[in-house]
């Protein structure tokens, strides 16, 4: 089953990418409207409200969290190690290699 993950207003929800049907949903943070998302090795991490979380991909049980204290509440940019060789693996495709 393929899955597509969103994030808004402070909460994460997994979908069935075929019909849409809710897998899991998550409510992280109340009172924010903007929840960043990033997925790598099994893990959806989530900024909201000041917050960052690790939950499992597989039924959105929170792994970890943190306050990130000291970073403010403005928006969240997310890389990683998966991001940057999917972005090399698709232009090596363009290219022909």
């Amino acid at each position: 089953m393929e899955k597509i993950f969103i994030g808004m207003s402070g909460r994460v929800a997994c979908l069935n990418q075929e019909d849409g049907e809710v897998i899991w949903e998550v409510q992280l943070k109340s009172l924010t409207s903007l929840t960043n998302i990033y997925r790598e090795n099994g893990c959806v991490f989530a900024y909201a409200g000041g917050h960052l979380f690790c939950l499992d991909d597989s039924d959105g049980s929170i792994k970890w969290t943190n306050k990130l204290k000291g970073f403010g509440y403005g928006a969240c940019l997310f890389a990683g190690d998966q991001q940057n060789s999917v972005i090399i693996e698709k232009l090596k495709e363009e290219a022909g290699s």
